[in-house]
This record gives structure tokens, C-alpha cells and sequence, in this order.
């Protein structure tokens, strides 16, 4: 096993670890995405900048994501304190961005496999302003590989390739997708 190999395997391990906490409720929402962030954080390792195999992919979507969700968390933070607009304004600045590299990260991945055994379609949610919008895409050849996505092309790629359920669908993460933080 050569050292990109064990650095995936060491990944997607403390991954699954994580998401089986959170399943369990031995961590909320918040805390897996501050421990998935600060684990993300510690391996040291920029996202890849040519995705040529599925788990480049996979790995830039969790570095992209994570770190806007956690990001998110500090807007939140300053939005309950009613402090500090400029960081504010500038927080959601490196979110959209970093949505914007997380969905190029989605649309690597379904090319790079193919689009085979790929399904997306919207999920019901709580959140009103995301009724018809927020996406979930699985990738079946992926045990736990779940992205989420409201960018139109995304959901353009979808529908070419024949993928796209119109029907709208309960999230498989539902309790994740619906928990506020």
C-alpha cells in the first residue's frame, strides 16, 4: 500500500468513525463538525488539485465542506452575539466560495465515475428557503458517500445523465440534514 493509499484508508476510517458517533448520539451536529474539521485540520493535506480517481473527490467534498460548515458555526456564533459585521460579512464570503469549490468537487466525482450508479434528487427539509433546492446525490459504490449540493449545474448533470429522480425524497441522513447547529 503506497502512501496516498494509506492516507485514504486512515481517512475514510476516522470518517466512518465519526459518522457511527454521531449516529449513536455520542456527538451532536456541531461537535462532529468541529472534531471532523480539527481532524481535517491536523492531517496537514490540501485538497487535490486534479481529481483523476474517486477519492480525490470524495476527500476535497469533505475538505470544502467541513471547513464551510465550520466556518458557518463561527458566523453563528457572531450572528447570536449581534458583533463584529465586517468578520461576518467576510465569513460568508469563505462560505460561498468554499460551497463553490465543494460542488466542483461533487461534479469531479460524478464524471470521474461516470455517473454510474449515481442518483440525485431533492429532499424534503425543514428549512423553507431550501424546499426544491438543497440536492442529494449518492454514490452507491461508496459506502457513506452522501453529498449535498444546490448548485444548478450540478442538478443540470444530473438530469443529462439520466439520473435525476423528480420525485422528492426523505434525506438517507435525515436527522443529520434537519439538525440545527
Amino acid at each position: 500500500m503506497n502512501k496516498e493509499e494509506k492516507f485514504f484508508k486512515k481517512f475514510i476510517e476516522q470518517r466512518d468513525i465519526m459518522i457511527q458517533q454521531l449516529l449513536q448520539g455520542d456527538l451532536n451536529k456541531r461537535d462532529y463538525i468541529e472534531d471532523s474539521y480539527f481532524y481535517l485540520k491536523d492531517l496537514n493535506m490540501k485538497p487535490y488539485e486534479v481529481i483523476d480517481e474517486p477519492l480525490k473527490a470524495i476527500y476535497n467534498y469533505q475538505f470544502y465542506n467541513l471547513r464551510a460548515k465550520y466556518i458557518k458555526l463561527k458566523l453563528n456564533d457572531l450572528i447570536r452575539k449581534r458583533s463584529n459585521l465586517e468578520k461576518q460579512a467576510k465569513y460568508r464570503q469563505d462560505i460561498n466560495e468554499l460551497y463553490a469549490k465543494k460542488d466542483e468537487a461533487t461534479l469531479s466525482l460524478m464524471e470521474v465515475v461516470n455517473y454510474k450508479n449515481v442518483e440525485g434528487y431533492y429532499i424534503k427539509t425543514k428549512a423553507k428557503g431550501l424546499k426544491n433546492k438543497l440536492l442529494e446525490i449518492v454514490f452507491y459504490d461508496f459506502e457513506s458517500v452522501i453529498f449535498h449540493s444546490m448548485h444548478e449545474e450540478v442538478l443540470k448533470k444530473l438530469k443529462e445523465n439520466k439520473v435525476f429522480k423528480e420525485e422528492v425524497q426523505l434525506s438517507l441522513i435525515d436527522d443529520y440534514i434537519n439538525e440545527r447547529y
